[in-house]
């Protein structure tokens, strides 16, 4: 197999991707490394020796090429279309505003390649990805790392397709987002873990049970920025949703700069602890070429709307973000 990689200087890549890469070089031939940074082969090659983190020994230098190009069909067409072939994953790790043309590009070549995978979110807003979704086929696949730790397999596995009454997903973390502003400035918190991490979770638990809470009671919409936020929008690094259908209670919560560490999800009367796990795109991946992945990329056209009902209630009931003291929440 052969991997693009479009963003290739990304956080992601530096403290992940390429590491985890590094673990299955005996599958992968190229490495086509993809960004809008100047440098030539060995300069990337000794960008990632001084700025990745890649467990030794590091078997995966020889098999990387760099190419500088802009992010734009022209640019695809010229430096991405020669690559393209039956073997090749194309992995993207830029910012969703890139994504529409990327994806419009990948579609006039479908089939000619092994899949795409795209980073969430797919957009920021459900206005926008219903342009995108005419676009995105069934080899294209959403890079849901948190189906990939093993404590929520586990979870998945005990409780599919039970009977659900009570599930609360919480990821509150002690480390703020001011080494990643130009996405949590977009983006915000909540649409960085609802639509994609939580949905998709609860998606695999309770199947198309999940279209039920398109119509679900707003209980509660809490969101929150940490005080002294870098950025310059006003977007969540907190929130708390609650939903209600049929006497079924669901909750989300999510924060950075919080006080305690907290990640765990509790189903009826269970709470389990999810720890930490630094293998899941090496999971992910590897399935991908052993065509095993999950892909839930039919099933966000749901997430999204259940994501807009949200924001929607928010402002039409005129709620405000509100703010709160690093680590002290």
């Amino acid at each position: 197999m052969d991997v693009l990689i479009l963003g290739s200087t990304s956080n992601i890549c530096a403290i992940r991707v390429f590491d985890n890469l590094n673990n299955l070089h005996h599958k992968i031939n190229n490495i086509y490394c993809y960004d809008m940074v100047k440098m030539n082969n060995d300069g990337f090659i000794n960008y990632v020796k001084t700025n990745v983190t890649i467990s030794q020994p590091c078997q995966i230098y020889n098999k990387i090429n760099y190419i500088y190009g802009q992010f734009n069909v022209d640019y695809y067409e010229c430096l991405i279309k020669p690559l393209i072939h039956k073997k090749l994953i194309i992995y993207v790790a830029v910012p969703p505003f890139c994504y529409k043309d990327i994806a419009i590009f990948f579609y006039k070549y479908n089939y000619f390649y092994h899949s795409l995978i795209l980073e969430k979110p797919l957009s920021l807003n459900y206005i926008n990805y219903k342009a995108l979704q005419p676009h995105l086929l069934n080899n294209t696949y959403v890079m849901d790392h948190f189906l990939y730790k093993k404590d929520i397999q586990k979870i998945i596995k005990k409780y599919k397709d039970t009977d659900i009454n009570f599930f609360k997903i919480s990821f509150l973390y002690q480390c703020d987002v001011e080494d990643r502003l130009r996405y949590f400035d977009n983006v915000g918190f909540f649409i960085d873990m609802f639509q994609s991490h939580y949905l998709s979770i609860l998606y695999c638990i309770i199947g198309n049970k999940i279209y039920n809470l398109i119509n679900a009671d707003i209980v509660k919409i809490i969101k929150k920025q940490y005080h002294k936020y870098g950025g310059k929008n006003k977007v969540d690094t907190y929130f708390y949703i609650e939903l209600k259908y049929d006497n079924n209670i669901y909750i989300f919560e999510g924060g950075k700069a919080m006080r305690n560490e907290i990640k765990s999800i509790t189903v009826n009367n269970e709470k389990i602890e999810i720890k930490g796990y630094n293998n899941e795109y090496e999971l992910f991946f590897n399935d991908l070429m052993d065509s095993n992945a999950m892909n839930l990329i039919s099933q966000h056209d749901v997430f999204w709307q259940i994501t807009d009902n949200i924001n929607k209630n928010f402002k039409t009931n005129n709620l405000k973000l509100s703010f709160y003291y690093k680590n002290k929440l």
